[in-house]
């Protein structure tokens, strides 16, 4: 039987069913160390912590 994802990492193309989803799902991402270089690289926050205060991210799971 194939495993089931819920969501496709927007960087590695992996599926994945916990992780952190950008703005609503605009973007999904898989790993945490592909999500801070997305921040560094791509918006203004300083760290983790601010976005997610912002609600620019969020993590969540689901199970199968």
């Amino acid at each position: 039987m194939a495993k089931y994802f819920e969501w496709t990492c927007s960087i590695t193309k992996q599926g994945f069913n916990e992780g952190f989803i950008i703005c609503d799902g605009v973007m999904y991402i898989k790993e945490l160390e592909d999500l801070k270089k997305h921040l560094a690289e791509q918006t203004e926050y300083k760290s983790l912590q601010e976005a997610f205060d912002d609600e620019y991210y969020y993590y969540t799971e689901i199970n199968t």
